[in-house]
């Protein structure tokens, strides 16, 4: 989970790129965490990679949670 807190304040501070980094590394070690996801896809979309967004949350609802509610707002 420190990985995932750090990813947030770096996302909070506008550093998307290591946010995105330590994101990934959150789902590394815990496929299944959700709000790592979130994250991911938070942070890809707000730095214009809005394609691979897509596909985080589209993972989330064709693996994870199929009735994830956040995932399906964001697509």
């Amino acid at each position: 989970k420190i990985h995932y807190n750090l990813g947030l304040a770096y996302a909070k501070n506008g550093n998307l790129k290591d946010a995105e980094r330590l994101f990934r590394e959150t789902i590394d070690l815990k496929s299944d965490y959700l709000n790592a996801y979130y994250g991911l896809g938070i942070a890809l979309s707000e730095s214009g990679n809005k394609a691979e967004a897509t596909k985080v949350y589209k993972y989330v609802l064709d693996t994870l949670d199929p009735n994830n509610s956040f995932a399906k707002n964001q697509l």
